[in-house]
């Protein structure tokens, strides 16, 4: 394939991709490129030529390789989204009410109401003229949680 080509398949793995994938190509080919310009060099008995063959091949393996690589890390960070939410109380993010040994082999009828919380805002302050009180919120706990029947689902 001649020399042009080459650079005709990067640019277009370049400007065809997201953002991210561009910059997983960018380093992959300029990583690919500066190991095979060393070993090119370091390998051929005419450093010049063996260093800009072997950053060619460098840069055309690393880039092709980083865009494997980069659509595999894809797939395999969109699995573990899809599996952390599909099984939430697995990953211990979203747990089930505790019951009693009687109650859990039927539906459970009571849920746990949100409490009650109030919000503050406390403005930037100067105290006792040598403390700086930046703005911030305070939430305070009102009401507490309560048990609760749950509704049906014909229930508003």
């Amino acid at each position: 394939m001649p020399k042009r080509n080459h650079i005709s398949l990067l640019l277009l793995l370049l400007f065809y991709s997201c953002a991210s994938t561009k910059k997983s190509i960018t380093l992959g080919i300029a990583t690919g490129a500066g190991v095979g310009g060393i070993l090119g060099s370091t390998l051929s008995k005419d450093h010049d030529k063996g260093a800009m063959t072997g950053l060619a091949i460098g840069a055309i393996i690393g880039g092709i390789a980083s865009y494997f690589i980069d659509d595999e890390l894809k797939n395999r960070d969109q699995e573990t989204r899809k599996d952390t939410l599909f099984n939430l109380e697995k990953h211990g993010v979203f747990g089930k009410v505790p019951t009693t040994s009687s109650q859990m082999d039927g539906p459970f009828p009571y849920g746990l109401s949100s409490p009650v919380v109030d919000e503050d805002f406390i403005d930037t302050h100067v105290e006792d003229g040598t403390k700086l009180i930046e703005g911030h919120r305070i939430w305070q706990i009102q009401e507490g949680s309560k048990w609760s029947p749950k509704k049906s689902r014909g229930d508003k």
